[in-house]
């Protein structure tokens, strides 16, 4: 009965990808051809150039600033201990630089926040054109305001014990006129410490609609040698099929070969978990397919003080690639 409910929980694949308003809304971003992969390199590298630059910038202005008003500060008690006019002087002189302070902070405190913000909208819609700007992904789109939603993933029993979830840059659209998502997602559990956390799962996670004969569930795990962001949610399932780091989990004496296919197997089994990808976790549900893809700072992290490492960002879109050609059918 548990596994009857839990598949019918599992049946509420991706939304129907239903192009937005624009105008409605500011949030939403149509993704458009790649062009040129050099593009979208050489532009992630220009703005966030740009943005260092005016980092750097503003954090010098600050540290002057912040000397002058020190200067200011030791004059203003030295002309305190002068006398009256010393006194009124010097009580102006730290008046004067405690309103400037003020002044300042109010109209620069949301600048460099602001532009960081944008660059980082500026990154998501530059990398979303290289990574799904071709045929056959069609229908791209994304709303940056759009987080996923706990119930849904915690629903594809990969990972338990989730107490906070961070989610952005959810992809929408078809690929070979099946609906996907696809987007950043992290879990996070309780740490040892009281009221710490530990990450559990960081990378990219993609959900697509299948037809495959399935009852209950299955998870293939493909694990590099770090052994990072492995699933914990497997205490009902066993090991079907095992090689090297491919492993197959399922119900105790499920037919695996039958559920899946020996050709999607086959097909799975060639993908390398190397350089910039930690580890593959894809689970199957009836008409869903959820896959989490951990990767290093490579690609979790939004470059800033040092260049995009686009090797990484090659092997993300092979990767995806390879993905979609085996799942989408």
């Amino acid at each position: 009965m548990k596994n009857k409910k839990e598949q019918k929980a599992n049946e509420q694949v991706v939304e129907k990808n239903e192009t937005p308003n624009e105008e409605k809304n500011p949030n939403y971003y149509e993704i458009v051809r790649n062009e040129s992969d050099s593009d979208f390199l050489d532009a992630v590298e220009a703005k966030r150039k740009e943005v260092n630059k005016k980092y750097v910038t503003t954090r010098r202005t600050n540290n002057i600033i912040m000397a002058v008003v020190v200067v200011i500060f030791v004059a203003a008690f030295i002309l305190i201990a002068q006398g009256t006019w010393g006194q009124i002087t010097g009580w102006v002189l730290v008046g004067t630089s405690v309103v400037g302070m003020v002044i300042y902070y109010v109209l620069s405190r949301r600048k460099y926040p602001d532009m960081s913000k944008k660059y980082c909208v500026d990154f998501w819609k530059l990398s979303n054109n290289f990574l799904f700007g071709h045929e056959p992904f069609t229908n791209c789109h994304i709303d940056f305001a759009e987080k996923y939603n706990l119930a849904e993933v915690a629903a594809d029993r990969v990972y338990k014990d989730i107490i906070e979830i961070a989610s952005r840059n959810i992809v929408r659209g078809k690929y070979n006129g099946k609906d996907f998502a696809f987007g950043e997602l992290a879990f996070y559990k309780a740490g040892a410490k009281k009221r710490s956390r530990e990450v559990m799962f960081v990378g990219r996670h993609l959900c697509l609609e299948n037809h495959l004969p399935i009852d209950g569930r299955f998870l293939i795990t493909m694990k590099c040698e770090k052994n990072l962001d492995l699933p914990n949610d497997i205490e009902d399932l066993v090991p079907l099929f095992e090689e090297g780091d491919f492993i197959i989990y399922g119900s105790e004496g499920a037919d695996y070969e039958k559920a899946l296919g020996k050709d999607l197997i086959s097909q799975l089994k060639r993908i390398k978990v190397t350089g910039a990808l930690v580890n593959v976790n894809i689970v199957f549900w009836h008409k869903r397919t959820a896959c989490y893809l951990s990767y290093d700072d490579s690609i979790v992290a939004i470059p800033f003080n040092s260049e995009i490492n686009r090797q990484s960002y090659y092997d993300l879109r092979q990767n995806i690639n390879d993905l979609f050609d085996i799942l989408a059918k």
